[in-house]
């Protein structure tokens, strides 16, 4: 669902990144532009926020959340990408830095973060709200930033497979579907790496399926 089907919510939304903003300027010292230096991190290798940033992006999400439960054949639509998108950022070896940005882009990836320069001053927000413009404005591939490619591809295959928007398909016709939009949609690197990922997956869960094999045959449940 696109985030100008829901006006009132895109209204809450302005509103909260005002006041929000204004409280991060406030509380917060004044940080560099992105590029200047990355953001400090936890071990897990998530960017350290302020009070003040964690308030920003829990009320995105929220939002995001809300937008999600709103479609029933979308529900779980975002944290799904999120996930797909965090294991192709892995795949394309991107830093922990970058998986995280990529992951919080998408998990917002529905939201219409045009014009909303307060999250500018945010900095630890700043490059996932970049990665949704870009996906959102449907940038030329080669333009774009790998971040925003990633969210792009996540979204185009769990939509796919969800039937969102269409006609439910299968992982195959998924995959054949975004290999026809390399060069004009997408990165043939990122498809690539998408392939990988599911391609691992379906083969972890094929070993799997026949280590059980023997247990089911002898009556374990």
């Amino acid at each position: 669902m696109r985030a100008s089907e829901v006006p009132g919510e895109m209204r809450d939304l302005r509103d909260t990144l005002d006041r929000s903003a204004r409280i991060a300027l406030q509380q917060s010292p004044e940080t560099p532009v992105a590029g200047d230096r990355p953001a400090p991190h936890r071990g897990s290798g998530t960017p350290i926020v302020s009070n003040a940033d964690e308030a920003v992006i829990d009320a995105l999400l929220a939002l995001a959340r809300s937008m999600d439960l709103r479609d029933a054949a979308g529900r779980g639509h975002a944290d799904r990408v999120a996930i797909l998108a965090g294991r192709i950022a892995r795949q394309l070896d991107c830093h922990a830095q970058q998986v995280a940005e990529v992951e919080l882009a998408a998990r917002l990836h529905a939201l219409d973060l045009v014009g909303t320069k307060e999250l500018d001053a945010i900095h630890t927000l700043r490059p996932a709200a970049i990665l949704v413009r870009q996906h959102r404005a449907a940038m030329n591939p080669a333009e774009a930033l790998i971040g925003s490619q990633i969210v792009s591809v996540a979204d185009a295959y769990d939509t796919l497979l969800s039937g969102t928007t269409g006609k439910r398909r299968g992982r195959a016709a998924a995959l054949t579907a975004l290999q026809a939009g390399v060069g004009s949609r997408y990165r043939a690197e990122v498809v690539a790496a998408l392939a990988a990922v599911v391609a691992a997956r379906a083969d972890r869960g094929h070993h799997r399926r026949r280590s059980d094999a023997p247990a089911v045959e002898s009556g374990a449940a």
